[in-house]
Parts: structure tokens; sequence; C-alpha cells
């Protein structure tokens, strides 16, 4: 204990008279409360909840606008903050808003603010209102893989966009992107097996013509 109290630590306190109940491990800083540090690949500071569904860290922010946790990558690489599930239905990192506030914010500078991936059966981001609002909203361009233009040759009525990932789920949009009179699209016909689909348009166009495609499903 340093004078006037700015740094002290406490060993298993198990007084509620602190006013955080009872405490393994109380250490107070003027700038640390804790460090741990690890200089061999281990871990700087590990918290194991309890048995009864007991929490491993918390970290409760100071002031108005403080931080509960902040989690920093090597300057290499890495990863600033991990979250694992234990497995079942758990969650590895859960984000809760209050009032307006957002669940969870990602920004990046030229990478992707934020990144979902998941393996066969699994959904990359799921978007998700159960009160009636929007479950997703974009402000900007959205790009998407399975879309693009397929150019009907000049004496032709058909073509075919190879090298679609698609299922029997798939529905395949297509429309014309210039003015050909009398020149419609009747049908596109999907080939999930063969990872494409086939444009049939209303009669053979006399110059090349562009239809612009979109995969939903």
């Amino acid at each position: 204990m340093t004078t006037g109290f700015a740094e002290f630590a406490s060993l298993a306190d198990s007084s509620a008279s602190n006013g955080k109940g009872s405490v393994g491990v109380w250490g107070h800083g003027a700038d640390n409360g804790v460090m741990g540090e690890s200089v061999s690949g281990g871990t700087g500071v590990l918290g194991l909840g309890g048995a009864n569904g007991g929490t491993g860290v918390v970290g409760n922010a100071g002031g108005q606008a403080g931080s509960g946790v902040v989690g920093t990558s090597g300057s290499a690489g890495g990863t600033g903050v991990i979250g694992t599930s234990g497995g079942g239905n758990g969650t590895g990192i859960l984000g809760t808003g209050s009032g307006t506030g957002n669940g969870v914010h990602g920004i990046a500078l030229e990478g992707n603010g934020v990144h979902g991936s998941a393996g066969t059966g699994g959904i990359g981001v799921l978007a998700e209102n159960t009160s009636g609002g929007a479950a997703l909203k974009v402000t900007g361009p959205a790009s998407f893989s399975r879309s693009g233009v397929l150019t009907v040759s000049a004496g032709h009525s058909t073509a075919t966009q190879s090298g679609v990932a698609l299922s029997t789920a798939s529905l395949v949009l297509v429309t014309l992107q210039q003015h050909a009179t009398g020149v419609y699209v009747l049908a596109a016909v999907p080939n999930s097996a063969g990872h494409s689909f086939k444009v049939y348009l209303s009669k053979s166009v006399s110059a090349s013509t562009k239809v612009a495609w979109f995969v939903v499903n």
C-alpha cells in the first residue's frame, strides 16, 4: 500500500465491506490495477468462471466514455480479442448495445469492418430482426459474388453463364441492360450440377446484347 492509497493490493479478501463482495485478488493502481505478463508465449492474465455459470473476465468502463475491455493485436498481425464458445449453441463474442448504441461496431481503414465466415451448413453473417424492423441495412454500394453481366452474341438468342455456385434452391434473376425492339428475357434456366445457367431471349439479337444477372439463395 502506498501513501494516499494510490496503489494497494489485497489477497483473498472475503469481506463485503469493500463493495465488491468476496475477492480472490484485488489490485488498485494509479495506472494499472492488475498487470499480468507472460514472457514465453503463455497467457498474461487468465480468468476462469465458476462451475455455476460464472464469468471468466469482466471489464467495466470508468467515466462516461471509457472502454470495458480493450484488446490489441501484435504489430505483425494477430487478433485483438478472441472469443470461443464451449460448444453446443454457445456464443464466442456477444455485444449488446444500450439505447441507440451498437451491439458490435467494426471499423477498418482498408480491410473489413466485420468479417463473418462459416463452414458447411453454417452462415457467415446472420442479420435478424424479430420485431418487424429491418434485418439488414446497407449504406453505399453492395457487392455480390454471384452477380454479373452476360453477353448474348449477335445472331443468337441464348447464352450460358458458367462457374456459378448454384443449388436446387437457387433463383436466377436476369434483365436486359439495353433496349432492343421485340427482345425480352424468356427464361433463365439453372443447372446446379453444372454450376451454370442458360439465358433465353425472345428472339435472336442483331447486335451483341448484355443482360445483368443475380442469384438469390
